[in-house]
């Protein structure tokens, strides 16, 4: 399963290009917990998660899903350090594949979609 957030549309920029403020401050990682948000809120972990249920509902009902991605070309967001230098949203991704893991079980392959640019960036 793919979640895709797709903003390719006249007026909405590329996945890859949402971002938050400044690299190294503090308010980088508040923009992107504003971002990531809270299940239940209205922010990207929601959708995740909301995707991840759809995921251990159709399992339940006999189409396994083999595979989840947790999100695709977020270059704008991955890159993005806090005031100490870490990546808020690196973690926000590794914190959602654990909550992920424990909705759709073991068997499920979780991943993350990069783009090409995020390879080697730091």
């Amino acid at each position: 399963m793919s979640p895709f957030l797709l903003m390719d549309a006249q007026g909405f920029p590329w996945r890859g290009r949402i971002s938050v403020g400044a690299d190294r401050t503090a308010a980088a990682r508040a923009d992107v917990e504003a971002f990531v948000g809270v299940d239940g809120g209205f922010g990207y972990r929601h959708f995740i998660l909301h995707h991840a249920r759809l995921a251990a509902q159709a399992a339940a009902q006999g189409t396994p899903v083999e595979a989840f991605l947790l999100g695709s070309e977020f270059v704008g967001m991955t890159r993005v350090r806090d005031a100490a230098g870490a990546f808020p949203f690196v973690e926000a991704l590794m914190a959602l594949a654990a909550q992920v893991r424990a909705i759709v079980g073991p068997a499920v392959k979780i991943s993350y979609a990069a783009d090409w640019t995020e390879y080697g960036a730091y």
